[in-house]
C-alpha cells in the first residue's frame, strides 16, 4: 500500500495527481460520478487516452442557476440540456486561449474515443446517482486499484475542493462482486 497515499483530501495531495501516478500501470478505467465536467478530464485525459476501455457514469447534475440564467430558462427538467449545455458552457467560461485549447483538445479526444469504442458514457438520471469511485483494471484481473470517497469527477472534485477519499489496492476488496446479500466485504 506505500505505493499510493491511502486518504486523499486534496489538500496534501490532490486527487488528480494520484489519478495520473496509478494511471500508467492500467489499460481500463471506471468511473462512477454524480457530477463530472471538462476540465475535470483535462486533467487525466493524456494519461488515459491511449486506454483499451474507459466507461464513465454521470449522476445528472441539477442545472445550476448560472445555466439557467444564461439559457433564460425557467425550468424544472433539464434532461435535454444535460451534458450538451455543460460541455458548452465549460468552453466558453474558460477566459484564456490556451486553456480553451486544451479543453478543445480534451473534447475532440473525448470524441474520438467514443467513436473508437473506448469511451463508453453513460448518464444515470433516475434516481439521482452521488457516488464517486475511480477503478483501475478489470474483474479478475486480480491487480485492481479502487478509490471511492466524496471526490466528483470535476476539476474542483479532483484538486481543489476539501474532500476525503480512500484508496485501496487490495484486489481482494476491489474486484469483489457479492453473489448474495449476505456478502458484505472484499475478502474471498
Amino acid at each position: 500500500m506505500a505505493e499510493f497515499p491511502q486518504f486523499i483530501d486534496n489538500n496534501r495531495k490532490n486527487l488528480s495527481d494520484v489519478l495520473r501516478q496509478i494511471a500508467p500501470n492500467y489499460k481500463t478505467l471506471s468511473i462512477a460520478t454524480g457530477y463530472w465536467d471538462l476540465p475535470g478530464t483535462l486533467e487525466i485525459i493524456k494519461e488515459i487516452e491511449n486506454y483499451e476501455s474507459i466507461r464513465l457514469l454521470i449522476g445528472q447534475e441539477p442545472l445550476g442557476h448560472h445555466l439557467q440564467k444564461k439559457f433564460h430558462l425557467n425550468i424544472d427538467n433539464d434532461d435535454e440540456l444535460f451534458p450538451d449545455a455543460y460541455i458548452k458552457d465549460d468552453l466558453e467560461s474558460e477566459g484564456n486561449s490556451s486553456e480553451l485549447d486544451q479543453l478543445r483538445s480534451t473534447a475532440k479526444t473525448m470524441v474520438t474515443l467514443i467513436k473508437q469504442g473506448t469511451l463508453d458514457i453513460r448518464v444515470y438520471r433516475q434516481p439521482r446517482l452521488h457516488a464517486k469511485a475511480y477503478i483501475f483494471g478489470n474483474l479478475g484481473d486480480g491487480h485492481s486499484v479502487g478509490i471511492i470517497g466524496s471526490s466528483n469527477f470535476t476539476k474542483a472534485g479532483l484538486t481543489s475542493n476539501s474532500e476525503l477519499n480512500f484508496l485501496t489496492d487490495d484486489y481482494k476488496i476491489v474486484e469483489f462482486e457479492p453473489k448474495t446479500d449476505n456478502q458484505e466485504n472484499g475478502r474471498f
